[in-house]
């Protein structure tokens, strides 16, 4: 109880459906991130699911050598 939600729930039920080995969230207070691990060939199904899903919003991730960046656009 609290560590999870119903939208966390869907999203992670939808993306395992869908092609995804694992999800991970991230985050705090009611916002955050989820990220999911899927190979290459599945992720454009994967891709078209979850924008099927109401108030969520789709962002790319990328592995770097040089550590973790973060900026403001």
């Amino acid at each position: 109880t609290g560590v999870t939600s119903s939208a966390i729930e869907i999203a992670e039920g939808v993306a395992k459906a869908n092609g995804a080995y694992a999800c991970k969230v991230s985050g705090a207070g009611g916002g955050g991130f989820m990220f999911f691990f899927v190979s290459m060939e599945e992720r454009p199904r994967l891709v078209r699911a979850l924008r099927q899903i109401p108030d969520g919003r789709l962002l790319n991730c990328h592995f770097t050598f040089e550590g973790a960046h973060a900026w403001r656009v």
